[in-house]
């Protein structure tokens, strides 16, 4: 399961792997100021623009790349001491919620100065960790399924009963029909593994590519 708020990774074996938040929040300080200068860098002509603005302007665009950089070790970084993990596990196949509807949410962030997770996502670039995670497993030879993430957090990974009051909060998960309690992020890991070891949803969901891997 790949999350926003609490952790970036829960796996269905119970581990979590996290951002380093630290500097992710000095990473958004940065971009928000950057934002507030959108104009000064990309927009203003180089012509109407004094030598002294000129060299401020390369400094801002120069530690723009610096940190772009640290941010994409960062993710390296996390999906490495993913593939880790599966593979301390015995594993040689990671299933992945899918990352594209993280862009859908508009709840905001405590955490990160109020920001909508929406927002978060895209100045994380947290959709690159699709690539980044697929470029690793093919490297080591690890086979990644990407799982459509519809309703795995309202499925019970005990009884597979689905409904959308089954996830009480962001934290809580207890099903209405068995009554099984789990926190919501490891019920959507178990979740994940199970839709991509069925074979009747894998025809259904999952598209098969040319190597044979879903």
């Amino acid at each position: 399961d790949v999350n926003v708020k609490h952790n970036l990774f829960s796996c269905s074996n119970d581990v979590d792997i996290d951002y380093n938040r630290e500097m992710l929040k000095e990473f958004v300080q940065f971009r928000q100021k950057l934002d507030k200068k959108r104009d000064f860098l990309y927009k203003t002509p180089v012509e109407e623009l004094t030598l002294t603005q000129v060299k401020k302007r390369d400094k801002w665009l120069e530690r723009a790349t610096k940190w772009d950089r640290r941010l994409d070790y960062s993710h390296k970084e996390s999906a490495s001491k993913l593939i880790k993990t599966a593979q301390n596990a015995g594993c040689d196949h990671i299933a992945l919620e899918d990352l594209m509807l993280f862009d859908k949410s508009h709840v905001r962030s405590e955490e990160f100065f109020g920001l909508k997770y929406s927002a978060l996502v895209r100045i994380l670039h947290l959709c690159d960790l699709k690539n980044i995670i697929s470029n690793q497993c093919s490297n080591r030879g690890i086979q990644l399924t990407i799982i459509p993430s519809h309703y795995t957090s309202q499925m019970c990974s005990e009884c597979l009963y689905i409904h959308r009051d089954n996830r009480k909060t962001q934290e809580e998960f207890e099903c209405l029909n068995c009554g099984f309690k789990c926190n919501a992020d490891k019920n959507s890991g178990k979740n994940i593994k199970f839709i991509a070891g069925s074979d009747v949803l894998k025809q259904d969901l999952l598209k098969k590519e040319s190597n044979g891997w879903f």
